[in-house]
């Protein structure tokens, strides 16, 4: 072939997907574990005829020796090279594990077995054992452009590339199953964190990172880890965080979150870029709570108390209604007092520290109207036709309106009882409050006692006589004296008849005129 077709060639082939990236994680003896994509001894079947293995994301079954190598020795030598026409008759000859459909593989095919950033040969070796790093593997695909050439793949870094057919020599790995020659697409995948969970001391948060959003994506694990190792670990699979006996407030755990890539016959996925979280460790919530809620009319006074879930102490307290309740004192001998009456609200504050957040609770309560009690003074004697004084007072110092509930009875004008005829008279006493005082009541009963008859000796009218003088008229009337003998001498100038009249009408005399 002369050196331009070869060149245009070469130009073609790179046209063509190599399913590469960048390494992840330390190269070490079971790199296929950790490639990209990782190639891992249990992504392969041995379920089938000796001296085969089944590739799990293609459904490709594969002889396990390139052709020349010997099967029994674990595929010992170097293979047989040779052109790409011998291969393709060896392939059309094999009926090896009983299967008469081996062909040489596609391009594509190669590529689905590397494990990209593994030392030479980039292949899972503890599967393809011996597998020939630095010879040329052929494929069975030949150049779209020019038909003499076909491609190959180095094994030792997988670069690929068009070779003449008869002038070129190479090894065959044989493969059966559906044949793949359109490259394969290599999609992206985005890791994303959600929130930052809340990271305490003496917590174990979960965080939790998404690929493609829930979609479509390679399928392998996400891998989460943290730093540094002084403050925080992170389970790989859980994503869990626990902090180190060392871990302090303001401290923050560094997560970080890796997917590796993978090959498969219809979609491959380029490894996720890491991506990180930062965690700050912070202070812990705590909570405060009322003890009681407070029953208060105006004028009560209580003292407020609330308590701290982690029994942090003072537990302080405020209002945003002075004009219906006020504080005074501080901590546990805050005194509400009730100002006027309507909704009273107070909120209660534990304080931070080191370790746990301020913490506020609101409660919200009526203050009522303040209690009023109206008292009597004691009870009059009133006869009928006689009066008396009632006194009424109020705790709160306001006037009471004073009325008789037993009319027949009893009259009252201001603080005046009257009686009226016998019987019960009853007083009552009514306060009408105000906008912070309640209303009150109150009755006081007592006797109207019928009017007393005075047996007075008072004979000359309105001057008292001396008591000489009326005894004197007593025992001369009792003696059976009439008319003037009866008061002659004594100085009164009262008719007799008109003083005996009226001793037989009060005093129960029985004088004869």
């Amino acid at each position: 072939m002369n050196p331009t077709r070869l060149r245009q060639a070469a130009r073609a082939i790179t046209a063509l997907a190599v399913i590469a990236s960048t390494a992840v994680g330390v190269i070490h003896a079971a790199c296929w574990d950790t490639s990209t994509p990782p190639k891992p001894f249990s992504l392969y079947s041995f379920s089938g005829p000796a001296g085969t293995v089944v590739d799990t994301a293609t459904n490709l079954m594969w002889k396990s020796c390139v052709e020349g190598q010997n099967l029994s020795s674990f595929c010992a030598g170097a293979g047989s090279l040779m052109n790409w026409a011998a291969g393709q008759s060896i392939a059309a000859a094999s009926t090896h594990g009983g299967y008469n459909d081996w062909r040489m593989p596609s391009l594509i095919e190669l590529q689905s077995l590397l494990a990209t950033g593994c030392p030479s040969p980039q292949i899972n070796t503890s599967v393809f054992a011996n597998t020939p790093a630095n010879s040329y593997t052929w494929t069975g695909q030949t150049s779209a452009t020019d038909s003499a050439l076909a491609f190959f793949m180095f094994f030792a870094n997988g670069s690929a590339g068009p070779v003449n057919k008869v002038s070129g020599s190479g090894v065959v790995r044989l493969v059966r199953g559906v044949q793949y020659l359109n490259p394969l697409l290599t999609n992206s995948q985005t890791l994303a964190f959600g929130a930052a969970p809340t990271l305490t001391l003496g917590s174990s948060p979960t965080v939790n990172a998404a690929s493609n959003g829930g979609g479509a994506n390679s399928g392998n694990a996400i891998a989460y880890s943290g730093s540094p190792a002084i403050v925080c670990a992170v389970n790989a699979s859980t994503g869990q965080i626990s902090l180190t006996g060392t871990a302090t407030i303001g401290d923050a755990c560094i997560v970080a979150a890796n997917q590796l890539g993978s090959i498969a016959h219809n979609q491959s996925f380029a490894p996720a870029a890491q991506v990180t979280l930062s965690v700050p460790v912070s202070k812990s919530q705590q909570t405060v709570a009322f003890d009681a809620v407070p029953v208060m009319h105006v004028g009560d006074q209580n003292l407020l108390s609330a308590t701290s879930n982690q029994g942090i102490t003072p537990v302080e307290f405020g209002t945003d209604t002075p004009s219906v309740c006020s504080l005074s004192g501080a901590g546990a001998s805050t005194v509400l007092t009730g100002v006027t009456s309507g909704t009273c609200n107070i909120a209660a504050y534990a304080p931070s520290n080191a370790r746990y957040l301020q913490a506020k609770v609101t409660q919200s309560f009526g203050i009522g109207l303040a209690r009023q009690i109206l008292s009597f003074g004691a009870a009059p004697l009133v006869n009928v036709g006689g009066t008396g004084l009632v006194t009424a007072t109020s705790n709160l110092g306001l006037p009471p309106v004073l009325s008789s509930t037993t009319l027949p009875v009893c009259t009252i004008i201001g603080n005046t009882v009257s009686g009226v005829a016998n019987g019960l008279c009853t007083i009552h006493a009514t306060q009408g409050g105000n906008a912070n005082t309640a209303s009150a009541v109150a009755d006081l009963s007592f006797s109207v006692s019928p009017t007393t008859v005075v047996c007075n000796l008072h004979m000359d009218g309105t001057n008292p006589m001396l008591a000489t003088k009326e005894g004197l008229i007593l025992t001369r009337a009792m003696l059976g004296l009439k008319g003037s003998a009866v008061t002659a001498g004594t100085g009164i100038t009262t008719p007799w008849d008109t003083i005996r009249v009226d001793l037989n009408a009060k005093c129960g005399t029985a004088f004869l005129p």
